[in-house]
């Protein structure tokens, strides 16, 4: 059974390291590591080349001329995906060191429902902070005898990322665009779970993923409510004929929340504005 591993990276030299050294200490290796370089101006390329010197047979790298963003970057990826099973992870992530080997047992445990379908091998994870606290996100609904429902994943029911992907429904991933919405990969991701037919839940596959903290800054918080409400009504104005009442109600509450949230936060910094020009 062939693995690869697509690591999307832009100026993450300080992290690609621990991402690189964490795949090739695992007790079974990936066929194949993909970098996908967003034009990175740091020493990225160095450390790559390094590891090629290392591994030429098993990793490929390639550099964007010029900057495309991170949907861009992995639409440019999508077209090297090869392999039973794809694991598309950020420069600045990590794997356990049995998490290769766990997706295989998984897959050869359940092969005859996964050939020839849309499906996804549903691991656990770490969200990494930078202050070095972790939070673990489980799913714990998923037991051995859990039959697939999509309702799960789009109430969040199922913590999941773009570990673990048949080559088929990789290859469905939107082809998405930037824009200026920070919340929009969770619009196309939405989107691509529609797709899904087999979910398989394999909890003793562990990954890790950095939260950085520039995103949700004080200073950003305001278009980070916007994108989300944004990608939530999108999705909801585009897909909720297909869902049941509840899936539909739950959508409006989340925007509805999301809303006062952005509110509150309006508020919040007017207020402080208004006291330090006193």
């Amino acid at each position: 059974m062939k693995q690869q591993v697509i690591i999307i990276t832009y100026n993450q030299c300080d992290h690609l390291n621990s991402c690189l050294e964490s795949i090739f200490a695992n007790t079974v290796l990936p066929w194949r590591v993909s970098v996908f370089d967003d034009a990175s101006v740091d020493k990225t390329e160095f450390i790559i080349r390094r590891y090629i010197e290392l591994y030429p047979d098993m990793i490929h790298y390639h550099k964007n001329a010029d900057n495309l963003g991170i949907f861009g970057n992995i639409d440019v990826a999508k077209k090297s995906a090869e392999g039973e099973v794809i694991h598309l992870i950020g420069g600045d992530d990590y794997f356990d060191v049995k998490f290769f080997e766990e997706i295989e047992k998984c897959y050869h445990k359940n092969e005859g429902s996964l050939v020839g379908r849309n499906f996804h091998i549903c691991s656990s994870f770490d969200y990494v902070y930078e202050n070095g606290e972790c939070r673990t996100e489980r799913s714990s609904i998923i037991k051995e005898d859990y039959k697939f429902n999509v309702d799960d994943i789009l109430m969040n029911r199922i913590h999941h990322r773009n570990l673990g992907l048949g080559l088929d429904y990789f290859r469905l991933m939107p082809d998405a665009d930037d824009g200026d919405y920070l919340w929009m990969d969770l619009y196309y991701h939405l989107e691509h779970c529609l797709q899904l037919d087999v979910l398989i839940g394999c909890p003793g596959a562990k990954s890790f993923f950095r939260q950085g903290s520039g995103v949700t800054s004080k200073s950003l918080k305001s278009n980070l409510y916007c994108s989300k409400i944004f990608a939530l009504s999108k999705f909801f104005l585009d897909f909720g004929v297909l869902f049941s009442k509840k899936i539909r109600l739950y959508f409006i509450f989340l925007i509805i929340v999301s809303s006062f949230k952005m509110f509150a936060h309006f508020v919040i910094e007017f207020a402080s504005s208004t006291s330090v020009s006193r």
